[in-house]
């Protein structure tokens, strides 16, 4: 299919994530920890048994009241997102709830090495909204330079 890149979600097993890097040693693997669907103890834990076989994780918003993992339009604690960058070996990227509004906040707390980001770009039709990404992108690279300086 000519990917290079995923993003897996839902559970995995280390044992399976071996077999994938070994089938596609190429492939970049991005990982999703859900915060709230898993607290920090076991996100912490997951971090250190999938590490060895992953490229970088990004975390997301569990949404209790829909069921839904990721694209809830929902930011979380971002203490855990935070701790997780500090304990990963892999990058961290930051999702969930975030916003052209939030996005500088986010990134200046949490210290991820990347911000992704869905429904808090979209107009109320659904659909991206140019003048929201702009924005988004505008704020995000702000905050990147501030951390660096």
């Amino acid at each position: 299919m000519g990917v290079s890149i995923v993003q897996l979600h839902g559970d995995a097993d280390p044992v399976q994530l071996e077999i994938l890097k070994a089938a596609a040693p190429d492939l970049t693997v991005i990982k999703s920890l859900v915060a709230g669907r898993h607290d920090a103890a076991v996100l912490e834990a997951l971090v250190a048994s999938l590490s060895p076989h992953v490229d970088a994780f990004i975390t997301d918003t569990f949404d209790p009241d829909t069921g839904a993992s990721g694209a809830t339009g929902r930011t979380h604690d971002w203490t855990i997102s935070r701790r997780l960058v500090g304990i990963s070996p892999r990058p961290v990227i930051l999702a969930g709830g975030l916003t052209p509004a939030n996005v500088r906040q986010a990134i200046l707390e949490v210290g991820p090495a990347g911000v992704d980001v869905h429904t808090g770009v979209e107009g109320a039709d659904g659909r991206k909204d140019r003048g929201k990404v702009e924005a988004f992108v505008r704020e995000a690279a702000a905050a990147f330079t501030q951390r660096r300086s």
